[in-house]
């Protein structure tokens, strides 16, 4: 499982570490990336007849709140038989109510946190609990808030791979092999993945390569976005509005999935990156952002003080 990690250095305030907190004491060593990489080897279990060396442990993101904290690490693994090298997501969960991390991990575990998940995703038992820290730790794609995300890691192209493919046109073309590649996790509230699918037509025996994005969300916001993108492509399909958007392919209702095209053209950010004169490409970003943001686009969700505080 592949995460994008560009920069190995951290920040400075990872160096410093988190503020003292009486009710999170483990945070001194749960904010610490040596200190963690060290607990992670002690403590995490590979799979049966696996073996890997955890080289390198990088914070990624941290949500803290009173009741408890979600703490988000990606782990630079290496496996001994064959010396590949990727990235792990885990999630760390402390809470500030005593004994309730280990009630929370028995409940967990006694739902079979393994059920469902495609043994090639499998690296370390997808749930274990560090006594000292009072930490339940969640392994990526385990996650007790995105159950749907093991499904869709499992398995849930014969859903969607034909809508894809018709996006080819006439003939008769069938996916002969796939990749799945995570992109995005945000821990309880939603992933993206990339699929690569090598499509070859029977008759002329012509193939090519396409690519589509699921994002795994954990309520129904996935059908509204895919209700706007809609709207929005047809509409842009019928006169000019300065903007296009991605056009959506389709919602998985019982995995809470939203099935997008890929994005044609060239990234901003890779522009930017590759040092040519990015003048022409932020302007014409610049014109579409403005377009957008001016126009009457027929949302109906509000978020009120009361829903962010809550």
């Amino acid at each position: 499982m592949a995460v994008p990690v560009r920069n190995q250095e951290l920040p400075a305030a990872w160096q410093e570490g988190f503020p003292a907190d009486p009710d999170f004491p483990q945070l001194k060593i749960a904010s610490d990336p040596g200190l963690m990489l060290e607990v992670f080897r002690a403590h995490l279990k590979p799979v049966a007849g696996r073996l890997y060396h955890i080289e390198a442990c990088l914070p990624v993101r941290f949500r803290c709140r009173q009741s408890r904290c979600v703490l988000q690490y990606s782990l630079r693994l290496r496996e001994l038989t064959t010396g590949r090298q990727w990235d792990q997501w885990v999630t760390g969960l402390v809470y500030a109510a005593e004994g309730e991390a280990e009630r929370l991990w028995q409940a967990m575990r006694a739902a079979d946190p393994g059920r469902e998940i495609p043994e090639r995703w499998l690296t370390f038992e997808p749930l274990d609990f560090i006594p000292d820290l009072q930490m339940v730790v969640e392994v990526f794609p385990y996650d007790r808030r995105l159950p749907n995300l093991r499904r869709v890691m499992g398995g849930t192209r014969r859903e969607f791979e034909p809508m894809v493919l018709d996006r080819l046109g006439p003939g008769q073309w069938s996916a002969e092999g796939r990749t799945v590649e995570p992109t995005r996790y945000r821990t309880e509230l939603g992933a993206a993945l990339k699929y690569t699918l090598e499509a070859r037509e029977a008759l002329t025996a012509r193939s090519t390569t396409l690519r589509c994005y699921v994002k795994v969300y954990r309520n129904e916001h996935g059908a509204e976005t895919f209700d706007l993108l809609r709207a929005l492509s047809e509409r842009a399909r019928a006169g000019q509005r300065g903007y296009s958007v991605v056009r959506p392919i389709t919602y998985l209702s019982e995995l809470r999935s939203l099935v997008l095209e890929e994005a044609p053209g060239t990234a901003l950010q890779q522009i930017l990156l590759q040092g040519r004169d990015p003048a022409a490409a932020v302007r014409a970003v610049a014109r579409a952002v403005a377009a957008f943001n001016q126009d009457d686009l027929g949302t109906t969700r509000r978020h009120s003080l009361a829903d962010h505080r809550a």
